[in-house]
């Protein structure tokens, strides 16, 4: 029974299997505890286009695995306001970040905790 119910979630597409996320040097994130999953579930949905799945940045926004993120340089607070606010162009020359739209305060929250998790995992600090 237990394995008829995994199969079905899994056709049903319930139980969704993480693809590693990949850094351009070709480090992959660890897989994510499940305690941060909120976080890179709402990061992936929010923040993913311009930051990057594995933080590493694009050609829309920078990278949040860089030395200016980490907690001495941008507190935790700093990232919250930035998602809830938005925050004007101070390291890169991407334009200003606009507030996310429809994030909620929870989850704001948890995306600090996944990205400072992710970071501390890759030895950003």
């Amino acid at each position: 029974m237990k394995q008829i119910l995994i199969r079905w979630f899994l056709g049903a597409g319930l139980i969704a299997l993480p693809l590693p996320a990949v850094l351009a040097d070709g480090h992959e994130l660890p897989p994510v505890p499940f305690e941060f999953g909120l976080g890179h579930s709402n990061f992936n949905q929010h923040c993913a286009a311009c930051h990057g799945k594995a933080l590493e940045g694009s050609d829309n926004g920078p990278p949040l695995m860089h030395g200016y993120y980490n907690p001495s340089h941008h507190s935790d607070t700093a990232f919250y306001r930035a998602m809830i606010r938005g925050v004007p162009q101070h390291h890169w020359n991407f334009g200003d970040m606009p507030p996310v739209l429809g994030i909620k305060t929870n989850e704001a929250e948890a995306v600090v905790r996944f990205i400072r998790w992710a970071q501390k995992a890759m030895g950003l600090y």
